[in-house]
């Protein structure tokens, strides 16, 4: 916050200048999130479409052969999400606290990719490949990676986009038992 005393004969007028509410925590999203880019395209998206990934069907079919060569592809068309469940997904993605902060502690949890949510506005896309049995999910634009941690938050992610799904992630099982 500035604050600016401004003197016009004899009166002296106090002006604040004051941050729009909320853009401290923007700026934090921002960082988190990779970048202005990246925020701008979860903040208000043209369209939201969820896939599952290479990695579930491997896992239902052939654990026991060998690993897909990029896991975390999209097995097959993406489903359009509607305007509600966008809302919900941006409120969640968009809110610092649904992210864990880097520490030097490591959950003895694996990288799963389960699903694999894609944003797009105008021609940028940013896709998070989330892995709900461990909270991770991977960020990425264009070339651009990023680790997010969303362990707080990674059943709720579940609930919102389980609708959607017609395979169920076999590391999703356990969550609604």
């Amino acid at each position: 916050m500035h604050v600016l005393l401004i003197s016009s004969g004899g009166v002296v007028y106090l002006g604040l200048a004051l941050l729009a509410p909320g853009c401290g925590r923007s700026d934090k999203m921002s960082v988190m999130l990779g970048g202005a880019d990246a925020m701008s395209v979860i903040r208000s998206p043209e369209k939201v479409e969820l896939f599952p990934s290479l990695y579930t069907y491997w896992m239902e079919t052939n654990p026991a052969g060998p690993m897909p060569p990029n896991p975390i592809e999209k097995a097959g068309p993406g489903t359009n999400l509607p305007p509600a469940t966008v809302s919900e997904l941006t409120q969640l993605l968009l809110n610092p606290q649904s992210y864990l902060p880097k520490t030097n502690y490591l959950r003895n949890d694996v990288f799963e990719p389960e699903v694999i949510l894609r944003f797009t506005k105008r021609k940028k896309i940013v896709e998070l490949v989330l892995s709900i049995g461990s909270g991770h999910a991977l960020l990425q634009t264009g070339p651009t990676e990023k680790d997010v941690d969303l362990f707080p938050v990674r059943n709720e992610l579940a609930r919102i986009t389980r609708p959607y799904l017609n395979k169920i992630p076999y590391t999703w099982r356990y969550l609604f038992n």
